[in-house]
């Protein structure tokens, strides 16, 4: 199981942005000096309310959870169906944004039957462009139509990996290289389009039962 985890995904970020490609790397996106803490900020449950870009209608779906510490986040996540999959997150600066690397994580901990069991073994990184604010916390993911057309035009240089199917773009560059791309392309809006949205908020905390409730005697 071990070397499962080192090869869950052709992303774990295909089974959260079911049906929409991403582009993946082999190597991290950020450098170590460049990761921040972000821990206390996100640590806890999250209900997820959009999901690529559109209204999130599984109204039983377990929140997602952020856990670990300042140098190991923890993200655990539900499908539609609530199978787990977990997520190891790094927060990162690229000039004045705040990125995340997302790998998969222990396969140990995962369900067995999640999307992400199914899915080709490549271990590989995605990346995604964070908001955050004490209530919601948002995500959008570089687009992979705009990188492959930017590819394509020669407007981007980058190492890519070929893979039998058209349908992946797979790179191999240094951290390093990712930081000069981010810090060009990190404030597109077509590069980290709406599409590709992710958006959690803070579930509601219960109510607690008036006093006069709670400390009444039963009949």
């Amino acid at each position: 199981m071990r070397g499962l985890a080192c090869g869950i995904a052709i992303t774990v970020m295909v089974f959260l942005l079911s049906g929409c490609n991403i582009p993946l790397s082999l190597q991290p996106f950020h450098t170590e000096k460049d990761r921040v803490a972000m821990q206390e900020k996100v640590a806890g449950p999250w209900q997820l309310t959009v999901y690529v870009g559109k209204e999130w209608e599984g109204e039983d779906t377990r929140p997602w959870v952020f856990s670990g510490n300042q140098s190991a986040v923890k993200l655990e996540t539900y499908d539609a169906k609530n199978r787990r999959a977990l997520l190891d997150i790094a927060f990162f600066n690229s000039g004045k944004a705040l990125f995340c690397d997302i790998f998969p994580g222990d396969s140990d901990r995962q369900d067995q039957d999640s999307e992400i069991l199914e899915l080709h073994m490549i271990p590989c990184h995605s990346v995604a462009k964070v908001f955050v604010t004490p209530e919601r916390l948002k995500f959008f993911f570089l687009n992979f139509e705009w990188l492959e057309s930017e590819l394509e035009k020669g407007n981007v240089k980058l190492r890519r990996i070929e893979t039998e199917t058209h349908r992946l773009l797979l790179f191999d560059e240094p951290p390093e290289t990712w930081k000069s791309f981010l810090l060009e392309h990190g404030d597109n809006p077509e590069a980290f389009p709406e599409k590709t949205r992710i958006e959690l908020i803070r579930p509601n905390p219960a109510e607690p039962e008036p006093k006069d409730k709670a400390l009444k005697s039963p009949p």
